[in-house]
């Protein structure tokens, strides 16, 4: 998911002082919605931030110095690796079927899904913005590209046209269904430093949906929500989309700006913006039935004919 602009802090500040808020997210989850990209690299108690790189994995990423799991590296090198794993992406999406994609270089991944039989995909905006190319890579299939691309700034979210035919489309669940809050779960493919060639399912708790937030209406979340999970769905216990993810909480600057250790919280637009978003565009999106909840696997099995990775090209 996207991080998030500077006016979540009037926004959190609002909200609390409301009672409710206070009562479900506290304190340290609604200052979590601040982001700032200035700030002290290190705190006089030595406990800021680094540059940490997972030699295991291949990753590097800007973290709480307790957080580091790696070694610590400079920014020259954290940003060598950086490009040598963008190097590295570009290098397995391109495929020699993909003549138009020749001569342009791959400027950012998100996550989307099917929602109709006539291979119609849904994704964030932002992950689409300014694209010259917009690559589609489901799990079934070769990467093809996206035939059109219609987009609603206001809401994040965009319509792509493949021309494909799906193995299966994702259930969206009740636009006015609002009993969803609990466990939950996002799908996609998150930067973790290596190429996702699946995606991967990760457990979150759906905290509540907010009628008005910096972005508009948005469910907030909390789980281990990243960038790459941008335009992937958000899934209630049972499987069913309430909603899409698009942002998340950039936690080593909240911790510059406040100091206070804030994790793992992000938004998602809700389901009644998606169909509205939808139908607008004709689209014949399959309205799912709430099911009991499910197992991980049996979610992530069902999930995965419908999720795709979406690529942005220059």
């Amino acid at each position: 998911g996207q991080d998030l602009g500077v006016e979540p802090f009037r926004w959190t500040q609002r909200k609390a002082m409301s009672r409710e808020s206070r009562g479900s997210l506290g304190r340290g989850a609604l200052v979590a919605l601040l982001f700032a990209v200035t700030g002290p690299a290190l705190a006089e108690d030595g406990t800021g931030t680094v540059q940490c790189y997972n030699e295991a994995l291949g990753t590097v990423q800007e973290t709480l110095a307790g957080d580091c799991k790696g070694r610590v590296v400079g920014e020259d090198q954290a940003n060598e690796i950086r490009k040598n794993r963008r190097d590295y992406v570009q290098r397995v999406l391109t495929e020699p079927s993909n003549n138009k994609l020749e001569g342009r270089h791959l400027a950012g991944l998100g996550s989307g899904f099917f929602v109709a039989e006539d291979g119609s995909v849904v994704t964030s905006h932002h992950v689409v913005d300014g694209c010259a190319a917009v690559s589609i890579a489901p799990t079934f299939g070769e990467m093809i590209l996206a035939s059109a691309v219609v987009s609603d700034m206001e809401n994040d979210l965009a319509l792509l046209r493949s021309g494909v035919v799906p193995p299966a489309v994702a259930p969206l669940a009740d636009p006015d269904d609002v009993n969803f809050l609990g466990s939950g779960f996002v799908v996609g493919y998150p930067n973790r430093g290596l190429v996702a060639v699946q995606p991967i399912l990760s457990a979150v708790e759906i905290l509540q949906q907010e009628s008005q937030t910096p972005l508009g209406p948005g469910i907030v979340i909390r789980g281990d929500v990243r960038q790459g999970n941008s335009g992937g769905p958000l899934l209630d216990s049972g499987g069913s989309v309430v909603g899409i993810v698009f942002s998340k909480v950039n936690s080593v600057n909240v911790y510059k700006v406040t100091g206070e250790l804030v994790r793992y919280i992000g938004f998602a637009v809700p389901t009644k913006i998606i169909a509205r978003f939808l139908a607008a565009n004709d689209v014949a999106y399959r309205a799912g039935e709430r099911r009991p909840p499910q197992p991980e696997d049996r979610i992530l099995n069902d999930a995965r004919p419908y999720i795709a990775q979406i690529g942005c090209w220059n």
